[in-house]
């Protein structure tokens, strides 16, 4: 049975709030680049906050990061 990564993954992207690429995040964790990718797509709180430009045959590149949830509302004061 395989580990889910998921934690780590958000905890390294909370790191690098400017966000990671998954080859980057798969370097880091020492994992499979697919392993990542995998991840990251079931994961709800991570996205492609943008791409950077393909460089001749190298194809364009993902960079993820992660909801940071806010604090909740505070409760209003009685009266």
């Amino acid at each position: 049975m395989s580990v889910s990564q998921h934690s780590n993954i958000r905890k390294l992207l909370h790191e690098y709030q400017d966000g990671l690429s998954a080859m980057e995040l798969a370097e880091k964790l020492s994992l499979d680049d697919c392993t990542i990718r995998r991840a990251l797509k079931e994961m709800p709180d991570t996205y492609i906050d943008r791409w950077l430009k393909a460089q001749h045959k190298i194809p364009a590149k993902a960079i993820w990061c992660a909801v940071i949830p806010p604090e909740d509302c505070p409760k209003p004061k009685g009266k």
